[in-house]
């Protein structure tokens, strides 16, 4: 069974439950350079892509800044790559000459600049950023996938046992959508600080929230699910 978007928390039970036996998964965009596909059923796994084939496939993990989420420099001025276990952004070296590592863009020119990055592993190169964290292994590369579930119960746990609601925003300007955390407090007795230092020791900096929004009033569907707009 080939696709993608199979979450890691689920591929064994689902592997389990149905009896399928090998699972592929697909990586990528449509429009990008840098597609991945993990064919060796290997759980939570997007790909892998042997050193050796780097002149063929350029595809790399660049640190990115925890806090901007903007790829890290060195003193050279050039972008830093991942090593094993390290986490970073996935870009793919754009080749107009290469029909796989070209990059045609978007209609909006400006949105295709956002998705360029210039003079990373030399100057004057470029590459597409899919804007994607992914973490390497001696096996391959695993996508950072965030469970807002997850999230809730961390930030949960850190306030008391309050209830919290996690969800995505846009940010103008910006792709992809940034935590929110709604945390109901009528009483105001919520400590930020002790909060933001909790997060930072019980979740990655991917999968914190950006924002947090304080409520006097949990707003609830009628059938008593938290509703945030």
């Amino acid at each position: 069974m080939f696709g993608n978007g199979l979450r890691p928390q689920i591929w064994k039970p689902f592997v389990e439950r149905f009896g399928v036996k090998h699972i592929g998964e697909f990586y990528g965009a449509t429009e990008g350079n840098s597609n991945l596909v993990n064919i060796d059923n290997k759980i939570g796994a997007v790909g892998f892509v042997p050193l050796c084939a780097g002149s063929l496939y350029p595809v790399a993990l660049l640190r990115v800044d925890e806090e901007t989420g903007e790829p890290m420099r060195g003193p050279d001025g050039l972008c830093i790559r991942c090593k094993p276990g390290e986490s970073g952004v996935f870009v793919g070296k754009i080749n107009p000459k290469r029909v796989l590592n070209d990059f045609s863009g978007y209609v909006d020119r400006k949105a295709s600049e956002q998705k360029i990055l210039r003079d990373v592993f030399r100057k004057g190169d470029r590459v597409f950023n899919s804007g994607d964290i992914l973490l390497m292994d001696e096996f391959g590369w695993h996508g950072e996938n965030v469970a807002t579930s997850e999230v809730e119960a961390v930030v949960s746990n850190l306030i008391g046992l309050k209830d919290a609601a996690v969800y995505g925003v846009e940010v103008p300007g910006t792709e992809g959508k940034a935590g929110m955390a709604a945390i109901y407090d009528p009483e105001n007795t919520l400590n930020i600080k002790e909060m933001a230092d909790g997060l930072k020791k019980s979740l990655p900096s991917y999968a914190r929230p950006l924002f947090i929004r304080v409520l006097s009033e949990l707003p609830m569907t009628g059938n008593i699910f938290q509703s945030i707009l």
